[in-house]
């Protein structure tokens, strides 16, 4: 399915949307993955609406789940028409350990708290209740840890089903964050998961030199004759 656009004037200005909602997540995150409540409060205050302002750039229209008001626990949003449930995993800071410890590219990285993992499995899997993950990873080149540099920068959203990830948890390592035991809040340890694997539904998948090449691509996707998604 590709995404089509009436003229080029909107196929610039739905670009436009999107690279300004990049910018607002690259400039304004927290530094520090382990200050929960900072973000937190970053997360719903700023870079999860610039996602959905950027979703529905891209033509899925993606909203609050009403349950949300009243059920803390409650999935976070539906997607419509389908009015499935939707979890949205951001992912803005690369595991840049994954390749020596585990063998898997950093570009091709993300990782699924085991908590979140279990509650899921045993209210929405075990139930047989669809639920979707939007993975939204946002790598600039040139970020870095000790003597590790992002020589690529990488823009990869997709949807993939939770039963996808149950069907392939066994071949996921799990990673324990020896820095939060004993500590309570931010999960303790992690399903490494290797993208590549997966059965997914690539809505942009980029990698990029420079915001130019970025900006570019964009626009590729977005042009009626461009990239298919």
């Amino acid at each position: 399915m590709a995404i089509f656009v009436e003229t080029k004037a909107h196929e610039e200005e739905k670009a436009a949307e999107i690279l300004r909602g990049l910018e607002i997540i690259a400039h304004q995150r927290p530094e520090d993955p382990d200050l929960r409540d900072k973000w937190r409060k970053w997360s719903e205050e700023v870079s999860e609406p610039a996602i959905l302002s950027i979703m529905n750039s891209l033509g899925y229209e993606i909203y609050k789940n009403p349950e949300k008001e009243y059920k803390k626990t409650a999935i976070d949003y539906i997607l419509s028409p389908h009015n499935v449930l939707v979890d949205l995993k951001t992912v803005f800071t690369p595991f840049f350990k994954a390749e020596e410890l585990f063998n898997i590219p950093i570009l091709n990285t993300v990782t699924f708290n085991v908590s979140d993992f279990k509650e899921y499995e045993k209210k929405y899997f075990q139930q047989n209740i669809p639920l979707f993950i939007l993975f939204f990873v946002y790598f600039q080149k040139g970020m870095s840890y000790k003597k590790i540099t992002l020589e690529t920068g990488r823009l990869h959203v997709f949807f993939v089903e939770f039963s996808e990830i149950v069907k392939k948890k066994h071949v996921f390592p799990v990673h324990a964050y020896k820095n939060r035991v004993g500590k309570t809040g931010n999960a303790t340890s992690s399903f490494v998961v290797n993208t590549e694997i997966l059965e997914r539904k690539d809505i942009l998948f980029i990698d990029f030199a420079d915001e130019k090449e970025l900006e570019e691509t964009i626009s590729a996707y977005l042009s009626p004759e461009g990239i298919p998604v």
